[in-house]
């Protein structure tokens, strides 16, 4: 009989000890509390937003994008810092959805990252695309023969490609409208 009582006390402390473990362990890997959301627009009060100290600076590389730095609004070095690039073809219904999406995005979080265009089309479609897309990013027309190959393993556009410093952390392909939720946590990463 001792022996039964001293077996179920030992397990007793292990399932305690477990369970203590796993508290503490979920408490580090999701932190956020309805004290530490709010539903204001501005992200830095909010857990997507809030910086991870343990993660080191990501080294600059070059991306496949490092080329292209001549935007509408000046000269921009794509592979410095956390920015989205997206390609689109300016006569697409997806794409002008998206870049409104991508719009009232950066309009509700004042951390969203900085977004760029890689257009297919003409520069007579710009007015028509971004009124219809609900606001203006900058913007680049690209050559066909140099848009379907960054497309990559997408089969048409939107793709959208969130970097920071060169390094991919996503990459949103064959969509007809964007997952906001991954995409704030892919931005968060």
């Amino acid at each position: 009989m001792n022996f039964i009582v001293k077996n179920i006390f030992i397990w007793s402390l292990k399932i305690i000890v477990v369970g203590l473990f796993l508290l503490f362990s979920l408490s580090n890997i999701f932190p956020a509390t309805s004290s530490n959301i709010s539903n204001s627009k501005d992200f830095s009060n909010n857990i997507l937003f809030k910086k991870d100290t343990s993660k080191q600076i990501r080294k600059k590389i070059n991306s496949v994008f490092v080329k292209y730095s001549k935007f509408s609004n000046g000269t921009v070095d794509l592979d410095s810092g956390k920015v989205i690039v997206c390609l689109f073809s300016l006569d697409c219904d997806h794409c002008q959805e998206t870049n409104k999406t991508l719009n009232e995005l950066k309009k509700k979080y004042t951390n969203f990252p900085s977004v760029y265009i890689l257009a297919l089309g003409d520069e007579s479609e710009v007015d028509n695309f971004f009124t219809v897309g609900g606001g203006k990013f900058p913007y680049l027309i690209i050559k066909p023969e140099e848009f379907f190959p960054l497309l990559n393993k997408a089969n048409y556009p939107p793709r959208l490609v969130v970097m920071d410093n060169g390094n991919l952390i996503g990459d949103f392909i064959n969509f007809e409208k964007i997952d906001t939720t991954e995409l704030m946590k892919t931005i968060a990463k």
